[in-house]
């Protein structure tokens, strides 16, 4: 009997202790590893998996929850730097980690977690000392409680006592997930080179289905600072969830998505029109019941597109929140309606255009949108920064009111210039004036002129005693061509060889106003013409006055201003004097006309035009008429432009034949000597001050950026080509294969071609 009762005692005993194992066995299968997170935690995340969180560290922006608490932003700097080391092996895949700024837990899932292997491998490969003291973990005499839960070993800085109910993990494969309370979760994935953020919440309702964004999207200019995507199949219904009580019209011409295009205080509306509703005729609708006087509306056009200034009744800046400007200017593009809040604001969208610097003209913004947002979104905001990279957050509505938010920030913008090839030349003297040719290019600085040939080494270089410089001419003395450069100085004129060296000095005592070079039949028999007071002075090549140069003296002082042209092979030499009178000289300095008459010439060409005698004329423009002032009997003709400009500055550009360029305020035109227009450029958005037209096999315009000291160039159809920084305005040089400019240290060449 007592071996049966004792039996009955051994069975009950191993009875209770399985059943103690198993409670403690079964309590464990309950714990999560979120199930030792604190109470108190101002955030918790989970690492899914260590190994690939910590070889992705240094490309991640560093996650905000590690900076909630100083402990652990010492393991993540500590850790961060070791993408070469096998972490999961040691502590398992995943880690759950949460915060308070004075308090943290730290938990990993390993089954065959070993202390001494994790003591090792903290001691061998991390800059830290690690031991166990008293039951508690000392790394650099900090002292870190440390438990075993089952499958789980849980690390911090003050006792923890587990959860068995806590909220079930979201299921990912995101390189970590943020949990700031039990409805608040981010799911943040590194990929492509960026970092993207998921998370959901409840909305209003939203019915229609999401529409593809890229299409409108291209149609955006790449320099947007902000820009507002809107998308839904059921537009007119959703219009009313997206937007602030709209009024009947405001959005019932819009073919299911919209974009607000931001840059500074520019702010445009894009979408397309569709079947039901016409915008266009909305608003002159509108305009003309503005109008108290039923005055026409006043359209115009800019290249190939018609402006219409608008009055609405639309009130967008009231209804959508991120319009602040109201709309006033209406245009289309492709299929769609553009309107802008100003004529700047236009001006800008459509000099994008002309520059071809759409979002879709560019590759790596192309690219960016879309690896970094959902092909389809109802809602989408990109944001701009400083140094060019984009911020993304789109909203996407999975049923009618639950939606799904992403974030991600893309890389910088990508240049918009033509990649051209740059050689730079250093500089030890501040540069004056550019002068390029053919063969290389002359550099005037403050004391000296250098020559330089195309791959930018120093020929040679001649002192160069006055900047008082009038004009500057190259030529070929020699014909075999190698340049020389005439410089024009108030003291006289001066030439220099293709090396820079010194070859002519014509100064002239009590100096002069200005002149010219002549090449007489183009068979390179140079003569120089220098003006000084009432006296016309004439060189030949060799520096020696001509003799048989008979001109007898001006009424008054000369200008300086000198033409020269050859017609029916007579050649006619003209001069200016400050009361207007001009002088019609043949070789010898005679007198062609005995014409007095005295006409002020304004924006006048420095080309002389006609077929004979009769005909010769000089050009002049004002008040939107050509004029013809012609030498023989001083009459004066005029024609009307063939389209109405309001210029802030005019004047001729004169390489083989005579362009009007006028200068507006958002763009430049030119018209040829019969008043037809030829060519039509927008200004570039920071650029508005035009520094010249510039006519080689095409014409190129080049602006100048004050605010920023930055030089333009753009070709004859707008497409900019390069924008530089620049000492000043106007030093830089041009040729149809090169492109120089100085930026207050060194001269760089661009290769155009």
């Amino acid at each position: 009997m007592k071996s049966v009762r004792i039996t009955i005692v051994f069975l009950l005993l191993a009875g209770l202790c399985w059943l103690g194992w198993d409670l403690y066995h079964r309590q464990n299968e309950n714990y999560q590893i979120n199930s030792f997170s604190l109470p108190s935690a101002i955030v918790s995340a989970e690492i899914t998996d260590i190994n690939r969180f910590v070889q992705k560290a240094n490309s991640l922006t560093r996650p905000d929850f590690v900076d909630a608490n100083q402990d652990i932003a010492a393991v993540y700097t500590e850790v961060s730097g070791h993408a070469d080391l096998n972490f999961n092996i040691i502590f398992g895949r995943s880690c759950f980690i949460s915060v308070n700024d004075q308090a943290f837990t730290l938990t990993f899932n390993h089954p065959d977690f070993s202390m001494d292997e994790a003591l090792n491998f903290i001691n061998d490969n991390l800059a830290v000392n690690a031991s166990v003291q008293d039951d508690k973990l000392n790394i650099q005499n900090q002292f870190i409680h440390f438990s075993f839960y089952g499958t789980y070993v849980v690390f911090s800085n003050q006792p923890i006592t587990p959860q068995t109910e806590v909220n079930r993990l979201a299921m990912t494969n995101a390189d970590y997930v943020v949990y700031t309370d039990s409805t608040v979760i981010e799911k943040h994935i590194l990929a492509n080179g960026q970092e993207y953020r998921v998370w959901q919440d409840t909305g209003q309702i939203v019915r229609g289905r999401p529409l593809a964004h890229f299409d409108l999207l291209s149609k955006v200019p790449a320099s947007f600072g902000q820009l507002i995507y809107y998308s839904s199949q059921r537009f007119d219904e959703d219009q009313h969830q997206f937007f602030k009580e709209p009024n009947q019209e405001a959005f019932s011409w819009i073919r299911n998505q919209m974009v607000l295009v931001k840059k500074d205080s520019f702010e445009l509306l894009i979408a397309p029109q569709n079947e039901r509703r016409n915008l266009k005729l909305i608003l002159e609708e509108q305009t003309l019941k503005a109008n108290s006087d039923s005055g026409q509306i006043a359209f115009f056009n800019l290249r190939n597109f018609e402006i219409m200034p608008f009055a609405t009744q639309s009130n967008w800046n009231q209804a959508i929140q991120e319009c602040e400007m109201d709309m006033k200017f209406y245009t289309e593009f492709e299929d769609v309606n553009v309107v802008a809040n100003s004529l700047p604001s236009l001006l800008w969208y459509l000099s994008e255009i002309q520059s071809s610097n759409l979002i879709r003209d560019q590759d790596e913004m192309v690219s960016a949108i879309q690896r970094s947002a959902p092909l389809k979104s109802h809602y989408m905001q990109l944001t701009k920064g400083t140094d060019g990279a984009i911020d993304f957050q789109t909203t996407t509505w999975k049923n009618k009111i639950n939606r799904v938010y992403t974030a991600s920030t893309a890389g910088k913008e990508v240049s918009t210039e033509i990649q051209l090839e740059e050689v730079e030349i250093p500089m030890d003297r501040p540069v004056l004036k550019i002068l390029p040719h053919p063969g290389g290019l002359f550099v005037l600085c403050k004391d000296e002129i250098r020559a330089y040939d195309l791959t930018g080494v120093l020929m040679g270089k001649s002192p160069l005693l006055t900047t008082d410089f009038i004009r500057f001419e190259l030529l070929d003395l020699e014909n075999d061509d190698k340049k020389e450069v005439a410089i024009f100085t108030k003291k006289g004129l001066k030439v220099f060889n293709h090396n820079a060296g010194e070859i002519r000095d014509m100064s002239v005592p009590g100096g002069i106003t200005g002149g010219m070079v002549v090449n007489y039949d183009q068979q390179y028999d140079y003569r120089f013409f220098l003006t000084g007071g009432k006296k016309i002075l004439c060189y030949n090549e060799a520096g020696n006055v001509v003799n048989g140069w008979q001109f007898a003296g001006s009424q008054s002082t000369l200008t300086g201003d000198a033409l020269y042209g050859q017609f029916n092979g007579k050649d006619y030499l003209v001069f200016d004097d400050q009361n207007g009178q001009h002088y019609t000289l043949n070789r010898r300095g005679d007198l062609r006309f005995q014409s007095k008459a005295q006409w002020q010439i304004l924006a006048a060409s420095m080309t002389l035009t006609g077929k004979n005698a009769g005909t010769i004329s000089r050009l002049g423009y004002q008040s939107n008429h050509i004029y013809n002032h012609y030498l023989q009997d001083g009459s004066v003709d005029s024609l009307k432009l063939d389209q109405q400009v309001t210029p802030t500055d005019a004047f001729w550009i004169d390489q083989k034949e005579p362009t009007l360029i006028i200068d507006e305020p958002g763009r430049v035109v030119l018209f040829s000597q019969f008043g037809y227009k030829s060519h039509e450029v927008l200004k570039p958005l920071s650029a508005k001050k035009l520094l010249n037209v510039e006519k080689l096999k095409g014409f190129y315009f080049v602006f100048f950026d004050n605010a920023n000291y930055r030089i333009y160039l753009l070709d004859q159809d707008g497409k900019q080509l390069t924008s530089q920084m620049s000492a000043k305005p106007g030093i830089y040089g041009l040729t149809d294969s090169r492109f120089y400019t100085y930026d207050g240290a060194v001269i760089k060449e661009f290769k155009l071609k």
